[in-house]
């Protein structure tokens, strides 16, 4: 992600219709234009040897130098090389990403360290498809999402996802969350920060408790709703004064400075209805308060007639939403070995 962010600004000192045709190729990928996208994306730097050979030689562009190659592969009719090409280069060119699968997960970094308490045996075992092997937890996830978010950043740092089969899928299948997308699949998960907690926020809640106190989490809350907007009440706000404010309090609660502005503007951009944008923030903040801890997700649990269960997973490991027929997933660098 850090790389995508230094070819953000890397490509500001690309010519003027460079830039131009660059930036209203990314409303192709609204409209599911992928191809499309990566043809025109490419095409600038193809067919204009000066801007190929900048890109080339420039440590900052040096990989836009994929794109180029993406679009030639698109000439050549080879879709899948052109996709393959382009996958995290640009910061409106999404990676294939996926739910996290067992053989990914087996490449990471994270310490394998499950709960070992009766609530988490019993919660286990009352989810379906959940099982612990000596290899970690493994579990069969699902998850509706709008279309248009497929395989773009997420504005959480992270994915949630329901225990297969959760009678909680009926609430996320429309409206400001969720959506008549269906991704599925299984994952592998090494060290959970298990917590009580339904849907509906309060899984991450008590995870930010655990890690930094009780009562940390509404504190954060309150600076994200004045971050957010919410709780100033004489207006006035535009777009770059809600984008540094965010910035900074993602910055105060421990996201890193060169990673904040970007991550501040992606939320406010892609948080504009209901409650979305102060929750987007607070959930941020958790979701890099867990990586920094160490674990790869946020697993919550509820309570049922036959004793607990696992009610939501929140994937602290994955940077952009899934891709419904992905190939590839990208990772959080801190999870990289």
């Amino acid at each position: 992600m850090a790389d995508n962010r230094k070819l953000m600004a890397g490509i500001l000192n690309l010519p003027a219709s460079a830039r131009q045709d660059l930036a209203q190729r990314a409303k192709d990928m609204e409209t599911g234009g992928t191809v499309e996208l990566l043809r025109r994306a490419g095409k600038e730097m193809y067919e204009n040897p000066i801007v190929n050979t900048a890109v080339g030689l420039s440590p900052v562009l040096g990989d836009i130098q994929a794109g180029v190659e993406a679009y030639r592969s698109a000439q050549e009719g080879d879709w899948k090389g052109a996709g393959l090409n382009a996958v995290g280069i640009l910061p409106f060119l999404p990676a294939l990403g996926g739910i996290v699968a067992p053989n990914v997960a087996r490449e990471l970094n994270t310490i394998r360290k499950l709960p070992e308490d009766d609530v988490f045996k019993q919660a286990v075992a009352n989810t379906p498809g959940a099982r612990v092997t000596e290899e970690g937890l493994f579990m069969n996830l699902q998850r509706g999402q709008k279309p248009e978010q497929e395989a773009m950043e997420s504005v959480r740092g992270g994915v949630f996802y329901l225990p297969e089969g959760s009678s909680n899928m009926r609430h996320y299948k429309g409206g400001d969350y969720g959506g008549k997308q269906m991704i599925e699949g299984e994952t592998l998960i090494n060290n959970p920060l298990f917590v009580k907690g339904a849907t509906g926020g309060k899984a991450p809640e008590a995870a930010y408790d655990q890690l930094m106190g009780k009562g940390a989490y509404q504190k954060m809350r309150q600076e994200a709703m004045q971050a957010s907007g919410v709780m100033n009440l004489g207006g006035g706000l535009t777009v770059d004064d809600k984008a540094e404010r965010i910035a900074r309090t993602l910055q105060e609660f421990g996201i890193e400075d060169h990673i904040a502005p970007d991550m501040a503007y992606n939320i406010l951009q892609n948080s504009k209805s209901g409650n979305q944008l102060p929750y987007a923030i607070q959930e941020a903040i958790v979701g890099n308060a867990v990586r920094n801890a160490g674990h790869d997700v946020v697993l919550g649990y509820s309570k049922g007639k036959q004793g607990p269960f696992m009610s939501e997973v929140f994937d602290v490991r994955e940077p952009y939403y899934p891709y419904e027929t992905g190939e590839a997933v990208d990772i959080w660098d801190v999870y990289k070995k």
